[in-house]
Order: C-alpha cells, then structure tokens, then sequence
C-alpha cells in the first residue's frame, strides 16, 4: 500500500509540474523572458567591465524625419557640420522646426526639447538644449547652477512620462537613459568626426532603451570591425590609455577634497573609463534632485574639461583659451576665416623630455604620457602620409590617433537587472573614436543604419504621433 501510495504521489506531483510547465509558458513567454534577461546582462557588463565582455550589442535604427501634426509632409532637416555651429543664430533657426516644447525661461536661459533625425534608439529619443540664439554652452561647465536646474527640471518631467508608458504600450524592460557627447575643442580634418556634432551647444540625449532581441541583437565580439573591437575595448591600446585617463581623472575628483559629493561616490575603472552607481530609483528621481547638476554633473564636467585642458597644453601648442574664446563668443561675434583655420592647424607636438617635465609639474603619471605616445606616433605618420583612415590593411587592427583636445562621452541611466530591481549607473567613456552612435557605443551598443535610410511612411508616422503625446503631456503638466 505504501509503494501505491508513493507512485500516485509521484504520479501527481508530475501532472502538476506539467501543468504548471504549460501555464507558465503561457503566460511568461520563456523564449522573451531570457532574451530580456541576455540583453540587460550585456549592457550591465559593457558598463561595468573591467575588460571588455565577450558580446554586445546591435541595434538598427533608421533616420526619422520630422512630421508635424496635421501636415502631410515632413519637415526638411538639413545636417548641420561643424562650421554651422559657429553661427548660432542660423544654426538655432534651422533647429527651430524640429523644437517639440519648451518650458518659461529662467532669466535669459530658455531650454527646448528638441526632435532627435538621427535617433540611437528604436524607441524614444529627444534631446534637450538651451534655445538663446546669441549665447553658445558648449558643456555642463559653462552653465550657472540655476541654469543647469532648470535643464533637469525638463529631462525629469520627459523621464516621468517615459517611465510612466506614455510613449508605447510595449511590455518590454526598458532602460532610460541621458547621455551627451564632449569634444567642442577639437577642431581639424581628423578632429571634428564623432562626438559631439553641435559644438557650440550642450545638447543631452535622452532615450529609452527596449531591452528585448526583438530590438537589439546580440553579438559576439570577435565579429566586430577593428575599428569597434578598438572602440568597445577590445583592443589593449585602448584599454591602456582609458584607464590611464580615467585613473588620472578620479584623481583630480580625489583632490578636491574627499568630503566633495562627487569624491564620495564608489567609483571603479572599466575598459573604457569608470563609472559609478548612483542611490536613486528612477531617472525622473535624480533629474528633479536639486543638487544633480550642482553636485555631480557640473562638478564632474568641469573636472575633466580643465584636466583635459592641462594634459592638452602639455604635449602639445594647442591652447584652451584660444579655442574658447572663439566657440564661446560666436553667438555674438563673427567668426573670421582666419580664426577657423587656425582651430584647425595640425598641432605641434612637444618632444619626450618637454612632456615629460610639463607631466610631472601637472602632477601627471608617466604611465599616462606613455600610453598617450602611441596615439601621437600615428598621428604624425598620418600627418606625413596624408593618411585619414587609420585601419591597417596588413595586421588588421586599427591604428587610433590621438584626438585634438580629448573627448568624453558620460551616459547616465536607469537599467534593468535579472532580478527585476534597477541599477542608476553614471558612466564616463574616455575616447578618441567614436562612430555614428557616440555615446550608445560606450554602453556596447553599436548602431546600424538599416539599407532603406528613413523610415518607412508607417514608422514616421508612428514615432512622431509618440512625439506629439509627450508634447503634450509636458503642455498639459
């Protein structure tokens, strides 16, 4: 009887486990359920890594024309380069179409939101940017206190309608993200591609990431182009010169004093730069924080623009104030043909020993003078060969240059976990490249333009009907 007894219980329990095996595929797909789990563990380890993770991700995103309601045409949207930043007025008159909203101004500071044409996510991708037609920001750091505020202000009130569903109906784990790009002094045939586009105003990025394969594929990285593998931190090359940097950097944070805001963080060094976790839930949270921008995104940018700075001078005649005062002043002053070309001059190198002695009376590591050579090394062979593209045909790896005044790229965002909680991560990407994805590529996601260029007629219309609800979601606030 008890041998009966034990096999119909057997029996049962496996019923049940059948049961609940149907059911629960039913309800939770376990096909998406694991593809959401694989891609959020990919971003998290492209942030976090110490060494750059074995896969990352591809994402395909088409360029979106602007529709405005009740027209039946797009709005024309002419690519601005570089040489349309320096005259501000034109420039913000020819964003001045693609402008979906702005809040009452602050003194003489007005932020708009602002239709992204070249978006990095298949979903929902605005960007916010001071609208004064005579008045250039080229970063966080020319910004007051007050100013900056009131430019969170903005992106937490967009956050709330992202991470309220506003924008989609989707059930996808997403991640909310604000990134910028910063390179406004590099100027030059090899110094003005990648980064930032609009170098005569601080613009932020902000997007949601739907984290399914639905969207974004998974990738091994040893199929990556020798330009990505460099860009992503598979390249030792790399590695060595962001660490070096980044360790340099948090330096500078340290010696501003341990007790700073910005100093008490739990920062780590990754392939590409360092990062830290920041204690808040949710993007909207942090962006309404009276004491984000004054306490760690200013902060933060103005550390690593003077040290930038320093490191510039001292291997090279290329001068920050020269460079500002120039990229600074255009909205109320014409910028000259001379004044350009000399922005754009090859720099001069100074020898080994000159750097030597500026690094030490900078306070500045050999190992990160040594690290920088390399890139300066290719950039005087490709100065003599008339060399652009730094690809090598024989080794097949990627020769990277050292770029006129460095570059950074900071993503700070709300990610998604395995376990359902969400990590807020500020990520600083120390580069040189970058490609159409600036600072997309610095959480490892590489960006694609699909064959058909724009989006289709469906798509326009789909993506600009979720532009016009938040429009009118932050109208309606």
């Amino acid at each position: 009887q008890i041998y009966t007894d034990l096999w119909w219980l057997y029996d049962g329990l496996g019923w049940l486990y059948a049961y609940v095996l149907v059911f629960s595929t039913i309800l939770v797909p376990p096909s998406n359920m694991e593809g959401k789990k694989k891609v959020c563990r990919v971003v998290l380890d492209n942030i976090q890594s110490a060494f750059a993770p074995d896969h990352c991700l591809e994402v395909s995103c088409a360029l979106l024309p602007f529709k405005a309601p009740g027209h039946c045409k797009v709005t024309p949207t002419k690519r601005l380069r570089r040489d349309d930043c320096l005259h501000l007025d034109t420039m913000m008159d020819q964003l001045e179409s693609s402008r979906l909203f702005s809040p009452p101004a602050v003194g003489s500071c007005c932020w708009g939101l602002y239709h992204v044409f070249s978006p990095h996510s298949p979903n929902l991708h605005v960007m916010i940017m001071e609208t004064s037609p005579d008045r250039a920001q080229p970063g966080p750091e020319h910004l007051t206190h007050s100013e900056g505020r009131s430019a969170m202000e903005l992106a937490s009130r967009v956050f709330s309608f992202m991470e309220r569903g506003g924008h989609s109906n989707t059930t996808n784990e997403e991640a909310y993200v604000m990134a910028y790009n910063w390179s406004y002094r590099s100027w030059g045939k090899r110094d003005e591609m990648g980064f930032q586009s609009l170098a005569s105003k601080w613009h932020a990025h902000l997007l949601t990431m739907p984290l399914c394969e639905e969207y974004y594929r998974i990738i091994p990285s040893s199929s990556l182009s020798p330009f990505y593998k460099y860009v992503m931190g598979h390249e030792s090359a790399k590695r060595r010169c962001a660490r070096a940097l980044a360790e340099d950097i948090l330096c500078q944070i340290s010696a501003r004093g341990p007790n700073t805001p910005l100093a008490k963080l739990s920062w780590r060094v990754t392939a590409t730069g360092f990062h830290a976790e920041l204690p808040t839930h949710s993007m909207s949270e942090l962006c309404a924080r009276t004491d984000f921008f004054a306490d760690i995104l200013e902060p933060l940018a103005r550390t690593i623009s003077d040290r930038f700075a320093q490191l510039t001078e001292a291997i090279s005649n290329v001068r920050r104030a020269e460079i500002d005062e120039v990229v600074t002043t255009c909205g109320s002053a014409v910028v000259g043909a001379a004044k350009l070309a000399a922005m754009r001059e090859e720099p001069v190198f100074a020898d080994i020993p000159t750097a030597r002695a500026n690094f030490d009376r900078i306070s500045a590591k050999t190992e990160l003078l040594e690290a920088l050579w390399e890139g300066i090394e290719n950039r005087l062979v490709a100065d003599r060969t008339g060399a652009i593209d730094f690809a090598d045909p024989i080794g097949g790896t990627f020769r990277w240059v050292w770029k006129k005044s460095f570059a950074y790229s900071i993503a700070v965002g709300s990610f998604p976990a395995e376990d359902g909680s969400r990590s807020i991560l500020l990520n600083v990407y120390m580069g040189e490249h970058t490609g159409p994805g600036g600072s997309s590529e610095s959480m490892g996601v590489v960006l694609r333009r699909p064959d058909a260029v724009c989006s289709d007629e469906a798509g326009i219309e789909k993506r600009c009907a979720a532009l016009q609800t938040l429009s009118q979601y932050l109208h309606d606030e």
